[in-house]
């Protein structure tokens, strides 16, 4: 039996529900389905993958993503952004993605937003994010091996907190902006009122949107809660770029993370966990 993740919380926005609308049962199977099939793709093992169980609108009710009532269902904001029925005021509810030349906004060269179902809209700002930086080759004996200058389970890692974290209250977009020397993911809203960001550091973290982080959670595009950060900024140190960056203020919340060129010899690119042996010698 699935076990909810997350303890119940009448201050989530994200349960708000929805009175004068009702879901039927074809789009609630929908929306199961599709939660199905992205939690399998996210399995990291063949085992895994043949244990995962279904959802159904008991857990949808569970996490606050649908209301009960009177034998029908009301939807909730949660189930608008999990179905990217993003109607006021839920029409910031999406990823601006920004490339930019130099260290600052200056020199603009591609823009868009990532838009829909709110973890289909994690996938394309990945897509965004490869695309946008370096990738280089590694000739290992008689085979190629590619790496990226960053860890791109982080960056989705610091990318999906944004999204189940922000504050969906405060208008505009997450911005995520590729600079030529970081990469920036700054979530609306700032800090929750009872965090501050030695506790965040620190793993002390806790959801700000309840129903989202149960559906995420489920979907295997968070692990749970106070630990993202730790995972991402290990990981990013081992990559050789130092500790992330924070910048806090009351209306956003910004990580960043640095860039660098790639260290290269005789074979390619050197992996990037190991620059640092590599130019001790």
């Amino acid at each position: 039996m699935i076990q909810q993740p997350f303890p119940d919380s009448r201050l989530s926005w994200d349960k708000t529900l929805i009175p004068e609308e009702w879901v039927s049962p074809a789009e609630i199977e929908a929306l199961c389905e599709q939660m199905y099939q992205h939690a399998c793709a996210l399995c990291r093992e063949d085992a895994q993958r043949r244990d995962q169980e279904r959802v159904a609108a008991r857990q949808l009710v569970q996490w606050g993503n649908l209301a009960e009532d009177q034998g029908g269902y009301h939807p909730t904001y949660a189930w608008k952004l999990l179905t990217g029925v993003l109607d006021p005021p839920l029409q910031d509810a999406c990823i601006q993605l920004s490339l930019y030349k130099g260290k600052d906004d200056s020199i603009l060269i591609q823009r868009k937003k990532a838009q829909g179902p709110i973890y289909q809209q994690i996938e394309d700002a990945m897509d965004f994010v490869a695309w946008s930086i370096n990738c280089g080759s590694r000739v290992q004996g008689a085979y190629r091996v590619d790496y990226y200058e960053l860890p791109l389970d982080s960056v989705q890692e610091l990318l999906s907190n944004a999204v189940c974290h922000r504050s969906y209250e405060v208008p505009g977009p997450i911005q995520l902006s590729v600079y030529g020397d970081r990469l920036d993911i700054s979530s609306p809203g700032g800090l929750c009122p009872d965090r501050t960001i030695e506790q965040l550091t620190a793993g002390g973290s806790r959801p700000r949107n309840f129903a989202i982080a149960g559906a995420f959670q489920y979907m295997h595009i968070i692990q749970g809660t106070g630990g993202g950060l730790l995972r991402a900024d290990a990981e990013i140190r081992r990559y050789g770029l130092g500790e992330l960056a924070y910048r806090v203020s009351d209306t956003a919340f910004t990580v960043s993370i640095r860039r660098r060129p790639f260290t290269m010899d005789l074979h390619g690119v050197v992996p990037p966990w190991e620059v640092a042996a590599y130019e001790a010698k």
